[in-house]
């Protein structure tokens, strides 16, 4: 695999763990964000993509299988975990001078 796509697949899970560690409420969160930050953790999107990258998946699958596609979807995961983990820590307090 893409070492690049293997990092971000990497910060991703760990954003992630972050965000599910917190403890927070995730009402606000979409089911398929919910869904997507439990794909990392549980490490079936990471699965996906290897079958995808190996051919260990139907030939449907590995003929529609776009490497750019997944990591365009990792990339836009990344922005949305961060911004998840932004609101569940609040505003960070401003040092006094």
């Amino acid at each position: 695999m893409d070492e690049a796509i293997q990092e971000k697949m990497y910060k991703a899970y760990s954003l992630a763990s972050d965000i599910c560690d917190h403890g927070a409420d995730l009402s606000f969160v979409s089911r398929k964000t919910y869904g997507k930050l439990w794909s990392y953790l549980d490490g079936l999107f990471e699965q996906m993509v290897m079958r995808g990258i190996s051919g260990q998946c139907s030939l449907s699958e590995f003929l529609n299988f776009d490497l750019q596609e997944i990591e365009r979807e990792i990339d836009s995961d990344l922005l949305e975990f961060g911004n998840i983990l932004k609101i569940i820590d609040g505003p960070v307090p401003q040092r006094a001078a």
